[in-house]
Protein backbone atom coordinates (compact mmCIF):
# COMPACT_ATOMS: atom_id res chain seq x y z
CA UNK A 1 0.00 0.00 0.00
CA UNK A 2 2.76 2.45 -0.26
CA UNK A 3 2.38 5.89 -1.51
CA UNK A 4 -1.36 5.65 -1.37
CA UNK A 5 -1.07 9.82 -0.77
CA UNK A 6 -5.42 10.01 -0.72
CA UNK A 7 -5.21 7.23 1.93
CA UNK A 8 -6.76 8.50 5.56
CA UNK A 9 -8.00 5.70 7.41
CA UNK A 10 -7.47 2.28 7.96
CA UNK A 11 -10.46 -0.19 9.13
CA UNK A 12 -10.45 -1.21 12.45
CA UNK A 13 -10.57 -4.78 13.87
CA UNK A 14 -9.18 -6.68 10.76
CA UNK A 15 -7.55 -8.97 13.10
CA UNK A 16 -4.98 -10.71 10.15
CA UNK A 17 -3.83 -13.24 12.49
CA UNK A 18 -1.25 -14.50 9.43
CA UNK A 19 -0.08 -10.90 8.70
CA UNK A 20 3.36 -10.43 9.24
CA UNK A 21 4.51 -7.70 7.07
CA UNK A 22 3.03 -3.64 7.19
CA UNK A 23 4.41 -1.47 4.39
CA UNK A 24 2.66 1.81 3.92
CA UNK A 25 5.18 4.06 3.00
CA UNK A 26 4.49 7.67 1.44
CA UNK A 27 0.93 7.55 2.32
CA UNK A 28 1.38 10.81 3.80
CA UNK A 29 -2.32 11.61 4.83
CA UNK A 30 -2.22 8.78 7.04
CA UNK A 31 -2.50 9.20 10.99
CA UNK A 32 -3.94 6.20 12.62
CA UNK A 33 -2.45 2.57 12.36
CA UNK A 34 -5.42 0.16 14.10
CA UNK A 35 -4.15 -3.05 15.63
CA UNK A 36 -3.51 -5.70 12.94
CA UNK A 37 -1.89 -8.63 13.87
CA UNK A 38 0.27 -9.74 17.34
CA UNK A 39 2.87 -11.36 14.72
CA UNK A 40 3.86 -8.40 12.28
CA UNK A 41 8.11 -9.06 11.42
CA UNK A 42 8.20 -5.67 9.45
CA UNK A 43 7.21 -2.54 10.05
CA UNK A 44 7.59 0.89 7.69
CA UNK A 45 5.11 3.78 8.03
CA UNK A 46 7.56 6.11 7.16
CA UNK A 47 6.90 9.06 5.46
CA UNK A 48 3.18 9.06 6.56
CA UNK A 49 1.17 11.82 8.76
CA UNK A 50 1.34 9.57 12.27
CA UNK A 51 2.13 10.95 15.63
CA UNK A 52 3.99 8.78 17.54
CA UNK A 53 4.48 4.93 17.52
CA UNK A 54 1.14 3.24 17.32
CA UNK A 55 0.06 1.85 20.85
CA UNK A 56 -1.97 -1.27 18.99
CA UNK A 57 2.23 -2.41 18.13
CA UNK A 58 3.38 -3.05 21.61
CA UNK A 59 1.19 -5.74 21.58
CA UNK A 60 3.16 -7.43 18.75
CA UNK A 61 4.50 -11.28 20.07
CA UNK A 62 7.26 -11.70 17.34
CA UNK A 63 10.57 -9.72 17.33
CA UNK A 64 10.44 -6.57 14.20
CA UNK A 65 11.78 -4.16 12.67
CA UNK A 66 10.03 -0.80 12.69
CA UNK A 67 10.96 2.15 10.31
CA UNK A 68 9.43 5.90 10.63
CA UNK A 69 11.59 7.52 8.55
CA UNK A 70 10.50 11.18 7.30
CA UNK A 71 7.96 11.28 9.69
CA UNK A 72 7.23 15.29 10.35
CA UNK A 73 4.69 14.87 12.49
CA UNK A 74 6.46 12.59 14.86
CA UNK A 75 7.40 14.95 17.58
CA UNK A 76 7.43 12.02 20.70
CA UNK A 77 7.13 8.46 21.22
CA UNK A 78 5.02 7.26 23.73
CA UNK A 79 4.76 3.78 22.95
CA UNK A 80 7.86 1.22 21.85
CA UNK A 81 7.24 -2.46 20.45
CA UNK A 82 9.18 -4.29 23.03
CA UNK A 83 9.95 -6.68 20.76
CA UNK A 84 11.60 -4.24 17.95
CA UNK A 85 14.74 -5.35 16.67
CA UNK A 86 15.81 -2.44 14.83
CA UNK A 87 13.66 1.69 15.23
CA UNK A 88 14.50 3.35 12.36
CA UNK A 89 13.64 7.03 12.86
CA UNK A 90 15.66 8.92 10.60
CA UNK A 91 14.79 12.40 9.32
CA UNK A 92 11.82 12.30 11.64
CA UNK A 93 10.92 15.26 13.97
CA UNK A 94 11.17 13.72 17.32
CA UNK A 95 12.09 15.33 20.15
CA UNK A 96 13.00 13.05 22.66
CA UNK A 97 13.63 9.02 22.82
CA UNK A 98 11.91 7.99 26.07
CA UNK A 99 14.18 6.49 29.04
CA UNK A 100 12.44 3.36 28.55
CA UNK A 101 14.15 1.92 25.31
CA UNK A 102 16.75 0.77 27.40
CA UNK A 103 14.14 -2.08 28.12
CA UNK A 104 14.33 -3.38 24.83
CA UNK A 105 16.19 -6.10 25.40
CA UNK A 106 16.39 -7.60 21.22
CA UNK A 107 16.97 -4.28 20.20
CA UNK A 108 20.28 -4.36 17.66
CA UNK A 109 19.96 -0.97 15.62
CA UNK A 110 18.40 2.79 16.32
CA UNK A 111 19.05 4.62 13.21
CA UNK A 112 18.33 8.33 14.32
CA UNK A 113 20.11 10.68 11.65
CA UNK A 114 18.39 13.73 10.64
CA UNK A 115 16.61 14.02 13.72
CA UNK A 116 17.45 17.68 14.11
CA UNK A 117 15.68 18.61 16.96
CA UNK A 118 16.66 15.44 18.85
CA UNK A 119 18.55 17.13 21.99
CA UNK A 120 19.70 14.04 23.64
CA UNK A 121 19.94 10.13 23.60
CA UNK A 122 18.86 8.33 26.88
CA UNK A 123 20.44 5.13 28.11
CA UNK A 124 20.39 2.25 26.07
CA UNK A 125 19.86 -1.28 26.21
CA UNK A 126 23.56 -3.08 26.58
CA UNK A 127 23.27 -5.38 23.67
CA UNK A 128 22.61 -2.70 20.94
CA UNK A 129 25.34 -3.17 18.08
CA UNK A 130 24.51 0.01 16.11
CA UNK A 131 23.62 3.44 16.58
CA UNK A 132 23.69 5.90 13.66
CA UNK A 133 23.15 9.53 14.81
CA UNK A 134 24.43 11.91 12.11
CA UNK A 135 23.46 15.08 11.33
CA UNK A 136 21.70 15.55 14.42
CA UNK A 137 22.40 19.27 14.85
CA UNK A 138 20.88 19.64 18.22
CA UNK A 139 22.14 16.62 19.41
CA UNK A 140 23.80 17.37 23.10
CA UNK A 141 23.84 14.67 25.26
CA UNK A 142 24.60 10.85 24.97
CA UNK A 143 23.46 8.95 28.69
CA UNK A 144 25.87 6.62 28.17
CA UNK A 145 28.64 4.57 26.29
CA UNK A 146 28.37 1.47 24.70
CA UNK A 147 29.97 -1.17 26.60
CA UNK A 148 29.78 -3.90 23.55
CA UNK A 149 33.20 -4.26 22.03
CA UNK A 150 31.21 -4.98 18.52
CA UNK A 151 28.98 -1.30 18.63
CA UNK A 152 29.12 1.05 15.98
CA UNK A 153 28.14 4.84 17.01
CA UNK A 154 28.03 7.25 14.24
CA UNK A 155 27.79 11.27 15.32
CA UNK A 156 28.87 12.85 11.90
CA UNK A 157 28.44 16.67 11.93
CA UNK A 158 26.73 16.67 15.33
CA UNK A 159 28.76 19.44 16.29
CA UNK A 160 26.42 20.38 19.97
CA UNK A 161 27.96 17.58 21.50
CA UNK A 162 29.14 18.33 25.15
CA UNK A 163 31.97 17.30 26.92
CA UNK A 164 30.54 14.89 28.75
CA UNK A 165 29.15 13.48 26.05
CA UNK A 166 32.33 13.25 23.87
CA UNK A 167 34.76 11.78 26.99
CA UNK A 168 31.98 9.03 27.22
CA UNK A 169 32.02 8.34 23.86
CA UNK A 170 35.59 8.38 23.54
CA UNK A 171 35.89 5.42 26.09
CA UNK A 172 33.39 3.09 23.99
CA UNK A 173 34.96 -0.38 23.66
CA UNK A 174 33.28 -0.72 20.32
CA UNK A 175 34.01 2.29 17.65
CA UNK A 176 32.72 5.92 17.21
CA UNK A 177 33.27 8.90 14.37
CA UNK A 178 32.29 12.10 15.89
CA UNK A 179 33.15 15.53 15.66
CA UNK A 180 36.95 16.60 16.80
CA UNK A 181 40.10 18.53 15.71
CA UNK A 182 42.56 17.03 18.00
CA UNK A 183 42.87 13.44 19.62
CA UNK A 184 42.03 13.56 23.38
CA UNK A 185 44.74 14.09 26.33
CA UNK A 186 43.28 10.80 27.96
CA UNK A 187 45.44 9.17 24.59
CA UNK A 188 48.70 9.33 26.15
CA UNK A 189 50.28 7.99 23.24
CA UNK A 190 50.00 10.51 20.73
CA UNK A 191 51.93 11.55 17.20
CA UNK A 192 51.11 13.89 14.34
CA UNK A 193 50.71 12.66 10.80
CA UNK A 194 49.70 9.46 9.52
CA UNK A 195 52.00 7.37 11.74
CA UNK A 196 52.28 6.40 15.32
CA UNK A 197 54.63 4.20 17.37
CA UNK A 198 53.84 2.25 20.45
CA UNK A 199 56.34 0.89 22.79
CA UNK A 200 56.37 -3.08 24.92
CA UNK A 201 53.75 -3.42 27.31
CA UNK A 202 51.99 -5.93 28.96
CA UNK A 203 48.71 -4.56 28.13
CA UNK A 204 47.58 -6.51 24.68
CA UNK A 205 44.44 -4.37 24.23
CA UNK A 206 44.72 -0.40 23.24
CA UNK A 207 42.18 2.24 21.85
CA UNK A 208 42.94 4.19 18.82
CA UNK A 209 42.17 7.39 17.44
CA UNK A 210 42.82 9.71 14.64
CA UNK A 211 41.76 13.35 13.27
CA UNK A 212 40.69 12.99 9.81
CA UNK A 213 40.20 15.64 7.69
CA UNK A 214 38.23 15.50 3.96
CA UNK A 215 39.73 17.24 0.42
CA UNK A 216 39.27 18.43 -2.51
CA UNK A 217 39.17 14.51 -3.78
CA UNK A 218 36.00 13.64 -1.96
CA UNK A 219 33.66 11.82 -4.02
CA UNK A 220 29.84 11.47 -2.74
CA UNK A 221 29.58 8.39 -5.56
CA UNK A 222 31.59 6.37 -3.14
CA UNK A 223 32.47 5.15 0.51
CA UNK A 224 36.56 6.51 1.36
CA UNK A 225 38.83 3.57 2.73
CA UNK A 226 41.12 3.87 5.81
CA UNK A 227 43.76 1.50 5.15
CA UNK A 228 45.76 0.16 8.42
CA UNK A 229 49.17 -1.30 8.77
CA UNK A 230 50.43 -2.90 11.84
CA UNK A 231 54.34 -3.84 11.56
CA UNK A 232 55.99 -5.04 15.11
CA UNK A 233 59.77 -4.75 15.16
CA UNK A 234 60.15 -3.45 11.71
CA UNK A 235 59.21 -6.77 10.40
CA UNK A 236 56.53 -6.64 7.50
CA UNK A 237 56.48 -10.77 7.82
CA UNK A 238 54.90 -9.73 11.10
CA UNK A 239 52.42 -6.77 10.15
CA UNK A 240 48.87 -6.53 9.98
CA UNK A 241 46.39 -5.05 6.99
CA UNK A 242 43.07 -3.88 7.94
CA UNK A 243 40.74 -1.73 5.73
CA UNK A 244 38.22 0.35 7.11
CA UNK A 245 35.25 2.15 5.19
CA UNK A 246 32.76 5.31 5.61
CA UNK A 247 31.48 8.02 4.01
CA UNK A 248 33.87 11.28 4.81
CA UNK A 249 32.29 13.50 2.19
CA UNK A 250 29.79 14.25 4.80
CA UNK A 251 31.99 15.61 7.26
CA UNK A 252 31.86 19.38 7.03
CA UNK A 253 35.19 19.62 9.29
CA UNK A 254 37.70 17.29 10.77
CA UNK A 255 36.25 14.35 12.49
CA UNK A 256 37.59 12.00 15.51
CA UNK A 257 37.50 8.03 14.45
CA UNK A 258 37.69 5.92 16.95
CA UNK A 259 38.53 2.09 16.36
CA UNK A 260 37.35 -1.10 18.24
CA UNK A 261 39.15 -2.32 20.84
CA UNK A 262 40.21 -5.63 20.29
CA UNK A 263 40.60 -5.13 16.65
CA UNK A 264 44.52 -4.85 16.96
CA UNK A 265 45.39 -7.07 20.08
CA UNK A 266 48.99 -8.60 19.91
CA UNK A 267 49.93 -11.99 18.18
CA UNK A 268 49.58 -14.54 21.13
CA UNK A 269 52.06 -16.88 19.19
CA UNK A 270 55.03 -14.47 19.44
CA UNK A 271 57.05 -14.52 22.65
CA UNK A 272 56.39 -11.40 24.67
CA UNK A 273 60.42 -10.35 24.33
CA UNK A 274 60.14 -9.80 20.50
CA UNK A 275 57.13 -6.80 21.18
CA UNK A 276 59.72 -4.28 21.53
CA UNK A 277 57.50 -2.01 19.30
CA UNK A 278 54.94 -1.50 17.10
CA UNK A 279 54.12 1.24 14.25
CA UNK A 280 50.80 2.13 12.96
CA UNK A 281 50.62 3.18 9.34
CA UNK A 282 47.36 5.03 8.23
CA UNK A 283 46.20 5.85 4.98
CA UNK A 284 43.85 6.72 2.52
CA UNK A 285 43.39 4.59 -0.35
CA UNK A 286 41.57 6.80 -2.61
CA UNK A 287 43.27 10.02 -1.25
CA UNK A 288 39.82 11.98 0.11
CA UNK A 289 40.93 12.56 3.89
CA UNK A 290 44.33 13.18 5.71
CA UNK A 291 45.27 11.58 8.67
CA UNK A 292 46.07 14.47 11.13
CA UNK A 293 47.13 12.99 13.97
CA UNK A 294 46.86 9.93 15.86
CA UNK A 295 46.51 8.08 19.53
CA UNK A 296 46.46 5.07 21.07
CA UNK A 297 45.93 4.40 24.63
CA UNK A 298 46.12 1.13 26.43
CA UNK A 299 43.59 -0.80 27.94
CA UNK A 300 43.89 -2.29 31.68
CA UNK A 301 40.34 -4.38 32.07
CA UNK A 302 41.43 -7.21 29.99
CA UNK A 303 38.08 -8.39 31.74
CA UNK A 304 35.71 -5.59 29.88
CA UNK A 305 35.40 -7.73 26.29
CA UNK A 306 34.29 -11.40 27.82
CA UNK A 307 31.73 -9.48 30.67
CA UNK A 308 29.88 -7.07 28.30
CA UNK A 309 29.62 -10.60 26.26
CA UNK A 310 28.34 -12.27 28.29
CA UNK A 311 26.11 -9.86 29.91
CA UNK A 312 24.34 -9.71 25.95
CA UNK A 313 24.12 -13.16 25.98
CA UNK A 314 22.41 -13.77 29.39
CA UNK A 315 20.08 -9.99 28.62
CA UNK A 316 18.81 -12.54 25.41
CA UNK A 317 18.37 -15.32 27.29
CA UNK A 318 16.70 -14.07 30.09
CA UNK A 319 14.08 -12.50 27.80
CA UNK A 320 13.57 -15.17 25.25
CA UNK A 321 13.04 -17.43 28.08
CA UNK A 322 10.33 -15.02 29.23
CA UNK A 323 8.84 -15.53 25.76
CA UNK A 324 8.50 -19.34 26.26
CA UNK A 325 11.06 -19.15 23.03
CA UNK A 326 14.58 -21.00 22.85
CA UNK A 327 17.24 -18.38 22.80
CA UNK A 328 19.68 -20.81 21.58
CA UNK A 329 19.77 -20.25 17.90
CA UNK A 330 20.17 -16.06 18.66
CA UNK A 331 22.81 -16.52 21.09
CA UNK A 332 24.49 -19.17 18.79
CA UNK A 333 24.68 -16.40 16.20
CA UNK A 334 26.65 -13.52 18.07
CA UNK A 335 28.93 -16.22 19.98
CA UNK A 336 29.97 -17.35 16.04
CA UNK A 337 30.02 -13.35 15.33
CA UNK A 338 32.48 -12.81 18.40
CA UNK A 339 34.49 -15.84 17.40
CA UNK A 340 34.91 -14.45 13.82
CA UNK A 341 36.27 -11.22 15.20
CA UNK A 342 38.64 -12.92 17.47
CA UNK A 343 39.98 -15.31 14.39
CA UNK A 344 40.01 -12.37 12.20
CA UNK A 345 42.04 -10.39 14.80
CA UNK A 346 44.45 -13.43 15.41
CA UNK A 347 44.80 -14.11 11.50
CA UNK A 348 46.28 -10.81 10.31
CA UNK A 349 42.81 -10.86 8.33
CA UNK A 350 41.34 -7.98 6.55
CA UNK A 351 38.74 -6.52 8.94
CA UNK A 352 35.65 -4.37 7.07
CA UNK A 353 33.60 -2.33 9.29
CA UNK A 354 31.50 -0.12 8.07
CA UNK A 355 31.09 3.15 9.97
CA UNK A 356 29.79 6.82 8.99
CA UNK A 357 27.61 4.98 6.07
CA UNK A 358 25.25 2.95 7.86
CA UNK A 359 22.37 5.36 6.63
CA UNK A 360 22.85 3.45 3.46
CA UNK A 361 22.34 -0.37 4.85
CA UNK A 362 26.23 -0.65 5.21
CA UNK A 363 27.61 -2.71 8.34
CA UNK A 364 29.28 -5.35 9.65
CA UNK A 365 27.60 -8.47 8.13
CA UNK A 366 26.77 -9.82 11.58
CA UNK A 367 24.65 -6.54 12.45
CA UNK A 368 22.91 -6.64 8.82
CA UNK A 369 21.68 -10.21 9.47
CA UNK A 370 21.06 -10.40 12.77
CA UNK A 371 17.53 -9.06 12.55
CA UNK A 372 16.91 -11.62 9.35
CA UNK A 373 18.47 -14.46 11.94
CA UNK A 374 15.47 -13.88 14.58
CA UNK A 375 12.94 -13.41 12.41
CA UNK A 376 13.82 -16.83 10.61
CA UNK A 377 14.38 -18.47 13.65
CA UNK A 378 10.49 -17.52 15.08
CA UNK A 379 9.28 -17.86 11.28
CA UNK A 380 9.44 -21.47 12.16
CA UNK A 381 7.92 -21.90 15.55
Amino acid sequence: MDHCTNLQVIPAHMKLASLKRVSMKGCSRLRHIPFMSTNIRQMDISETAVEDVPASTSICARPMDYSMIGCQKLKEITHLPLYVTELDLRKSSVEKIPDCIKDLRLLLKLKISGCRKLTSVPELPSQLMLLSANDCESLEEVASPFHNPHANMSFTNCFRLRQQAIIQIWFCLGSAFLPGRQVPPEFDHRARGSSLTLPHSSFTRFKVCLVLLPNHQIREDRSSQLLCRRVVNGDLANSDDKSFYFNISRCRREHLFILPSGLFEEDEGLPDEVHREIVFEFSSKYNDFDVVECGAKFLTDENSYESESDQAATTIASFMGAMNVDPTPIIASLMRYESIMAEQSNERATVQLFIVNVDNQHTTSCCRNISSLINSVYSRN
